[in-house]
């Protein structure tokens, strides 16, 4: 059995690719908007992460094999440009959720005497549910004093794809009256003969929605005096409360930054949205040991 930490494939598979320096801290800027107000000249980014990499052997009765896996693939590009303690972002973002149960189910098989017929089936069961997630968003940060204030706005775009596929193989063979159903040395071989394959699928869909709407996220940084490269911000996360087919829950999360030196970064999160459980995600970065 083979089950991987959704969290440590999350931190290991991440691309990112910009026209500047501070590539990883683009990644970032989305849901933290307070650092564009350190933001300096114009940048283009695109990330690509893969996360909840995951594939597991589920024990169930009456099934010869069943698994369950799971994918998360988020690709997203960015403009940014700022100067003098403001700057801007405008940017779009995909994301692909699939989740996928399968039960292949023990085979099956019948022989009707009056008939000469045989028939052999064997199911194969798909649970799928399927989320997308597009965001088109614009977002603007601003320097007061020591508090830096960024603000994201967003069209969220939704869509859930959840059922069931039912595939069936079957095997038939019908053989003549000259073959003795009694015995084998004559039915086997009259079977093997005549046997016919068919496969035969069903989409059985529950949900089969989309729904776009507004959202909007807050954020409130700074960097203390006495520790050197240290920077603190707390987001308000959805603060429209946009009702897509799954809801998107308002909720509070903390981030910070330490860059002890000018090419590493170490990066600690925290959220909270309503109804879910706490979330922390740590992780480091090497920015490029050209810039120590």
């Amino acid at each position: 059995m083979t089950d991987l930490s959704r969290r440590a494939i999350c931190l290991l598979i991440c691309l990112t690719f910009a026209s500047g320096a501070s590539g990883f801290k683009t990644a970032i800027i989305p849901s933290d908007p307070s650092l564009l107000s350190e933001q300096v000249g114009r940048e283009a980014a695109f990330h690509l992460s893969i996360s909840d990499l995951e594939f597991k052997k589920v024990e169930k009765k009456n099934a010869l094999l069943s698994s369950f896996q799971s994918l998360n693939v988020s690709p997203d590009i960015l403009l940014t440009w700022g100067e003098g303690g403001k700057g801007f972002m405008i940017g779009y973002r995909f994301e692909l959720k699939g989740e996928v149960g399968a039960d292949l189910l023990r085979t099956t098989s019948d022989y009707m005497v009056n008939e000469r017929r045989f028939t052999s089936r064997t199911e194969l069961n798909l649970d799928y549910r399927v989320v997308r997630d597009e965001d088109f968003f614009v977002g603007a940060g601003k320097a007061i004093g020591n508090i830096q204030l960024g603000c994201r706005l967003s069209l969220h775009r939704q869509t859930l794809k959840k059922g069931e596929i039912v595939s069936e193989m079957r095997l038939s063979a019908v053989h003549g009256e000259d073959v003795n159903p009694n015995d084998p040395r004559q039915l086997i071989p009259a079977i093997v003969d005549g046997l016919k394959y068919s496969l035969e699928r069903e989409d059985r869909p529950e949900r089969d929605e989309n729904k776009s709407a507004l959202n909007a996220d807050i954020s409130i940084g700074m960097r203390p005096e006495g520790i050197d490269g240290l920077r603190l911000s707390l987001i308000f996360r959805n603060l429209l409360f946009p009702q897509t087919p799954l809801p998107i829950r308002a909720g509070l999360a903390f981030h910070s930054i330490w860059e002890p030196r000018r090419w590493f970064e170490l990066h600690f999160r925290a959220e909270k949205l309503l109804g879910m459980r706490p979330m922390t995600l740590i992780g480091a970065h090497l920015t490029g040991l050209q810039n120590g």
